[in-house]
């Protein structure tokens, strides 16, 4: 399916510089990534809208260059995921070198030893509305790229071997996560619900964080939420954390800065 859905990207792009690209409901089996263009925008009809990928490749991607970023690109009410034989350590979706990349309403689902979103020097992300469940490694991987994440939901995610960050923002100044939902995660070692470095001017608020703990070793540690003192000028407030745990013997807090 993914030749039809590709070639009406490329169509949207070549006659009309952008436009939507629009999934019925049903399952749309794709084996290799869908390349997003600028200004088009993937919309499915909810979460029964469903691609799933197969392959050694993301399931849907939009990659610029750092002389060429792409601008103003969409992903919105649809259902992320891969078949049970795909077992590639791929991302579901993937971004590099965009300005302005909105998601929203999209469930990302049982990604394999990976996060269920990447985004690389990627600006004004604004994901939101979204449910991340029972994926491997984590959640969301923000790198050199900052937006505003609010008002989803994370849970159940099966974290595989090895620290887990379920968001993680690495040199995302000015980055707004607000008013998520982080519930019933574990993982084999540490777990870092929400987790900031090297980012001046973040805003965490109004998170709840419930049920979630690391695993039975030695060394287990278990944050709500930390940051590192390479973050200036942040906040971080009214976040409600319960239920957090660790079983290891090194340490178990809400909130470290290190």
């Amino acid at each position: 399916d993914e030749v039809q859905i590709q070639a009406a990207n490329d169509y949207l792009v070549g006659t009309y510089d952008g436009g939507v690209i629009h999934l019925t409901k049903g399952t749309f089996n794709i084996t290799a990534a869908i390349s997003l263009s600028n200004r088009v925008t993937l919309e499915g009809e909810g979460a029964a809208s469903i691609v799933k990928k197969n392959c050694n490749d993301y399931a849907i991607k939009a990659v610029g260059t750092s002389g060429t970023h792409l601008t103003n690109v969409s992903i919105r009410d649809l259902t992320v995921t891969r078949d049970a034989a795909d077992t590639n350590t791929k991302e579901l979706i993937h971004g590099e070198y965009i300005d302005l990349i909105t998601i929203s309403a999209v469930t990302f689902n049982d990604s394999y030893d990976d996060n269920a979103l990447t985004l690389l020097y990627c600006t004004n992300l604004m994901f939101s509305s979204n449910t991340i469940v029972d994926c491997d490694s984590g959640g969301m991987y923000l790198y050199n790229s900052n937006g505003i994440v609010a008002d989803n939901t994370f849970y159940h995610t099966k974290i595989a071997a090895g620290s887990a960050r379920i968001i993680q923002v690495s040199n995302g100044a000015g980055t707004v996560i607000s008013r998520n939902t982080f519930r019933d995660l574990q993982q084999e070692s540490d777990l870092y619900v929400i987790a900031i470095s090297n980012s001046n001017d973040i805003h965490v608020s109004d998170n709840q964080i419930t049920d979630c703990r690391g695993a039975h070793i030695a060394t287990a540690e278990g944050w709500g939420i930390s940051t590192d003192t390479a973050c200036a000028n942040g906040r971080i407030l009214n976040n409600r954390i319960t239920r957090l745990y660790a079983f290891g013997s090194t340490l178990q807090a809400a909130i470290r800065i290190a």
